[in-house]
Formats: C-alpha cells, sequence, structure tokens
C-alpha cells in the first residue's frame, strides 16, 4: 500500500491487518508522526475489490513496530 505522510515522501508499507475501519501499517523508522496526523493511503486491494482504492485517514495510535490508523473516507 502506498502511504503519503505530510512533510515526507510517499512510501509503500505492508499491513498485517486490517478492517472496515481502519487498518495497522508497519513502521519501524524513529521519527513517527504524531498521533491525529491525517494521511493518504492508496490501496491495490481494499476488501475484495481489485481497483485501487484511495483513503483518507488518520493515525490514533503508534506501537514500536508500526501505526494504527483509522479510514475516515475515500479521497474526493
Amino acid at each position: 500500500m502506498l502511504v503519503a505522510i505530510p512533510t515526507r515522501p510517499p512510501m509503500v508499507l505492508r499491513t498485517p491487518n486490517f478492517s472496515k475501519s481502519g487498518i495497522f501499517v508497519l513502521y519501524g523508522a524513529k521519527d513517527k508522526p504524531v498521533e491525529g496526523t491525517e494521511i493518504r493511503l492508496t490501496l491495490k486491494e481494499f476488501l475484495g475489490h481489485d481497483v485501487p482504492m484511495a483513503m483518507v485517514a488518520r493515525i490514533v495510535y503508534m506501537e514500536e513496530t508500526g501505526l494504527g490508523i483509522e479510514f475516515i473516507g475515500p479521497v474526493e
């Protein structure tokens, strides 16, 4: 999945799990963005659809290995 965090270049990150309301992405960098940061995700496959979907999302929690992200809605 392509993740765009403000002030950083877009990056491809992996996810061990996701649901209809959010996703956890593996992100081991030490300079993690702050909770509440709004980001953009482009998912190659999203819950059974083959067409890439761009989503607006928000970082809701951080762990040492990654970021918990809540979906806000599709990019308009």
